[in-house]
């Protein structure tokens, strides 16, 4: 099953499953299936198409960005904070923790992952 150009797993019941779109967390996972009238014993390989549309409308009512959109809009933010030249542009620039972190013992991760973070965003 498809929602959003996201594949989720079919054997994964919808509680667990539904938070793999982009923008969905548990908290509107839960909203969502109780407002398309879905228990949370329902796996995703159960879902009739009438049950996955109520959760694709329901998205949509709520006016949730997800997905393409959510990833296309995030990545215009850290852009706009790059033209900026500001401080939190620099940190994303130079791969570093953006939101206070120390750096000095943790954060390895994010200098690990620092230097593909530059090539993509320039």
């Amino acid at each position: 099953m498809y929602i959003f150009k996201t594949k989720l797993p079919k054997n994964k019941k919808c509680l667990v499953g539904l938070p793999g779109v982009y923008g969905i967390g548990d908290k509107s996972s839960i909203q969502l299936l109780t407002e398309a009238g879905i228990g949370s014993k329902y796996r995703i390989n159960q879902l009739r198409n009438t049950k996955q549309f109520r959760l694709s409308e329901g998205i949509k009512v709520r006016g949730l960005k997800v997905s393409t959109i959510l990833r296309k809009e995030v990545q215009k933010n850290i852009e706009h904070h790059f033209e900026i030249k500001d401080y939190r542009g620099n940190r994303h620039r130079l791969g570093y923790p953006v939101r206070g972190q120390r750096t000095r013992s943790n954060a390895r991760t994010q200098k690990k992952l620092g230097y593909k973070r530059v090539r993509l965003i320039k």
